[in-house]
């Protein structure tokens, strides 16, 4: 990898972020509380549940099976991370 792909992807991960904390800190106890980290926490675990477990062990490679309930809520979860429908993200991988 070219040293400018380097540092563009450096930057492109470490700004966001960066930004983000700035903005926790200027923003605290006027936009940003507490309940927001909370909530923040609780849908990242969610969604991250919904992409690793669901989307990719379960449904991907199949390495698991549950009741169809459990697997729907997956799926849904998985949805939420914003990575596409779940049948193009099975055929894709």
């Amino acid at each position: 990898m070219p040293r400018i792909q380097r540092y563009a992807n450096l930057v492109a991960v470490v700004v966001p972020f960066v930004a983000f904390v700035a903005a926790l800190v200027l923003l605290w106890n006027h936009a940003v509380a507490g309940t927001d980290l909370a909530i923040l926490a609780a849908m990242y675990l969610i969604t991250a549940s919904g992409i690793t477990i669901g989307f990719h062990r379960m449904l991907t490679h199949r390495s698991f099976a549950t009741h169809k309930p459990i697997e729907y809520a997956f799926a849904a979860a998985g949805s939420m991370a914003v990575q596409g429908p779940v049948i193009d993200w099975v055929a894709d991988h």
